[in-house]
């Protein structure tokens, strides 16, 4: 595997492993837009005395009045329940309250009348559960995993539940505790798209991803057109290194209309790495248009395809750089595609116009490290030694370039025979960063230069 390759996969593993406070997919079961799912949640109004708060005769009329409400009026339910709550009454009427304000999406009040009514009666395993469904969705994964927990520790164990609590530990980067818990789920919901989906992600990010692809291809076999199956199956066959089986999921994905600007800059990548620079620039391009590409992507983007030497197709992703979202770029991002044109013009040996890319670069930004070293390398090329030894001076004082700066330089001096200088400059550059192939080099210089005395 290259080094390109080596970067694409850990650009990939960044792309779509689990991050700490990230949703890591969407949960399709554990949402109001699921009919299931509302439905027991409705259910969860009723009452079972031997795990629920009791109520009295009073708070049973109560309840008799509120049924029809909850369904036809809940806002009514809901002011009805808040003039009857006290700190004596049932934690039964703090939960139903709960309930009513997290259907209508009020978070915060359905929090704290969650809480009451746990204050009221602490083994109350519906609300911990229901609060812990609530933290889920707001995105707090801290207290959801605090309050399934304590619903588990209360017996409640059921196949929601359990995929819950891995999608909590994914979603906080616990792998192997998220695994555990989706493996335990789909015990109990062994038809579970969500569960299966966030087991395949955990087997992902622990490096199985022969089993995450075949449980990938059971969910894409009933889902089809389901993007995010795709996208994530992509990143498995990566992790196998079968791009192109990657590359087949991608396509299909932009097919369908639902590429984003990391979906065809990785399948751009992909063909980078198979030597097709042409189909890699289409898709480079194409993921220009599109409001989520990442500005520093880009820019690796277009250095994946300098260090291939691609001239043609990198000044073609340059121009439409320039063109598409050139004004959305930084200052420094626009002198680096200057940097690129220069690359493209000498590499295209347009040798006149990169001389002139490269001085408005200078004196834009006279500390910018690669301009000075191919202005140096180009006057080295022409045999004109003084200038070619300013630039590389220059190129020297710049952090970023120092030690390429050193080994070109020493190079430069090698052609000349100055070999004790040359060595001086190799020994420089690797006290700074050691290199195999830097200290290959310095050995055979420092032999030719003791030659010289003899």
């Amino acid at each position: 595997m290259n080094r390109f390759l080596t970067n694409l996969s850990l650009l990939t593993s960044l792309l779509f492993a689990v991050t700490s406070h990230s949703s890591v997919y969407d949960l399709e079961e554990i949402s109001w837009e699921n009919p299931k799912f509302v439905k027991a949640f409705t259910g969860s109004y009723a009452f079972d005395t031997a795990k629920t708060p009791s109520i009295t005769s009073d708070e049973k009329t109560l309840f008799e009045t509120l049924t029809p409400l909850i369904s036809s009026s809940p806002q009514d339910a809901i002011a009805m329940l808040e003039s009857s709550i006290t700190e004596e009454s049932s934690g039964a009427l703090d939960y139903t309250l709960a309930n009513l304000h997290f259907q209508a999406a009020n978070s915060e009040k359905a929090i704290i009348a969650y809480n009451a009514a746990l204050g009221k009666f602490p083994g109350f395993a519906r609300a911990h559960k229901n609060l812990g469904i609530l933290y889920v969705q707001t995105g707090n994964y801290d207290a959801a995993l605090s309050s399934l927990l304590k619903t588990a520790a209360l017996g409640s164990l059921d196949g929601s539940l359990l995929g819950l609590i891995g999608y909590v530990y994914l979603n906080k980067g616990e792998t192997a505790s998220a695994l555990d818990a989706y493996r335990l789920a789909l015990i109990f919901d062994p038809e579970s798209r969500d569960w299966k989906l966030g087991k395949a992600q955990c087997l992902i990010n622990v490096g199985n991803n022969e089993e995450a692809i075949s449980i990938l291809d059971e969910l894409i076999a009933v889902n089809p057109g389901d993007t995010s199956l795709l996208m994530l199956q992509a990143n498995a066959f990566i992790g196998e290194d079968e791009e192109m089986k990657a590359a087949a999921n991608l396509q299909i994905v932009n097919e369908l209309g639902k590429s984003s600007g990391t979906s065809l800059t990785l399948l751009g990548d992909i063909f980078i790495n198979r030597d097709a620079p042409d189909l890699a620039v289409e898709y480079y391009i194409e993921a220009l248009t599109l409001d989520d590409l990442n500005k520093s992507r880009l820019m690796r983007t277009i250095n994946a395809l300098a260090i291939r030497e691609a001239w043609v197709q990198l000044g073609q992703l340059v121009k439409a750089t320039r063109e598409i979202v050139g004004s959305e770029l930084s200052p420094d991002e626009q002198t680096t595609l200057l940097n690129y044109e220069a690359q493209v013009a000498l590499g295209t040996g347009n040798d006149a116009e990169a001389m002139i890319v490269l001085t408005e670069v200078v004196e834009k930004d006279p500390l910018n490290g690669q301009a000075l070293l191919l202005l140096a390398n180009y006057y080295s090329q022409q045999n004109e030694i003084e200038k070619a030894i300013i630039y590389y001076e220059r190129a020297q004082d710049v952090e970023e370039t120092e030690v390429d700066g050193l080994i070109q330089h020493a190079r430069l001096l090698v052609r000349s025979r100055d070999f004790p200088e040359a060595a001086r400059l190799l020994q420089r550059a690797q006290s700074i960063r050691p290199q195999g192939n830097v200290k290959d080099f310095l050995e055979k210089v420092e032999s030719a230069a003791r030659s010289m005395r003899y």
